[in-house]
């Protein structure tokens, strides 16, 4: 589904010439989900992947210009507008245990709230 949007970024990419591109950009995408959603070590790719070092180098590379983000975005966008919702959320939810208390709050403050819990 977002294959010719990762094509059209993947060309953006491109800032000088040199040797095109020899592994499936479907097998790379595939090796780095496979990494990222099992938590295996990029050298334990199993043999139907292309190589480990090339996968991590394009993971990188892909990671510095926020290639990863960006596809995500749009697919995430893609999926709300199927669900008949808007294409951005218009609100958020902050769990408050997960939240530092801000600069601004006092230490007696913050003191009491820690003795309430």
């Amino acid at each position: 589904m977002l294959e010719p949007e990762a094509r059209g970024m993947m060309a953006e990419l491109v800032t000088v010439t040199g040797r095109p591109m020899v592994h499936d950009l479907r097998a790379t995408l595939d090796a780095i989900d496979y990494v990222t959603r099992y938590g295996f070590e990029w050298r334990a790719l199993p043999v139907d992947f292309p190589p480990h070092k090339a996968i991590y180098a394009f993971f990188l590379r892909w990671s510095r210009c926020g290639l990863p983000e960006r596809l995500a975005g749009r697919l995430r966008g893609r999926l709300r507008v199927l669900a008949g919702r808007s294409e951005l959320p218009a609100a958020g939810c902050v769990d408050s245990q997960t939240v530092r208390a801000a600069e601004t709050v006092g230490a007696a403050a913050a003191a009491t709230t820690r003795a309430r819990n």
